[in-house]
């Protein structure tokens, strides 16, 4: 007798479903603190994605969608900035993220400290 699956599906919420981080702070009782985290730091920027993006400008189809904005001109910026500071940063694309069953999504890019605990494994 073959083996029966029975598969359930529960939908869960989308991260759109909440109009602001101030929404979810309160649904999940997270106190946050926004702040500006970022240094600015002088790098070189290579001359292979300078060329890369200039040709992308000029002659690629670049804002016609979320998707082509996404793949032609954020990830390769991210990726270029993203190389300075692999040693300590994980840069995730499209990443299923899964709290419960009220929030989910897939977020288009997330940094992680390397050293920040995901599923219980080190990142």
């Amino acid at each position: 007798m073959p083996v029966q699956y029975r598969l359930f599906w529960i939908e869960p919420m989308p991260f759109s479903n909440y109009k602001s981080i101030s929404a979810v702070a309160k649904e999940f009782q997270i106190n946050y603190l926004r702040d500006n985290f970022i240094v600015e730091t002088e790098f070189a920027v290579s001359e292979v994605f300078r060329n890369e993006l200039e040709l992308i400008f000029n002659d690629g189809v670049f804002d016609n969608s979320e998707s082509a904005i996404c793949e032609n001109i954020i990830y390769p910026v991210l990726k270029e900035v993203w190389k300075n500071y692999r040693s300590n940063f994980l840069l995730w694309s499209h990443q299923t993220l899964v709290y419960n069953e009220n929030l989910s999504g897939i977020p288009d890019y997330i940094a992680f400290l390397k050293k920040m605990r995901y599923n219980n494994s080190s990142v």
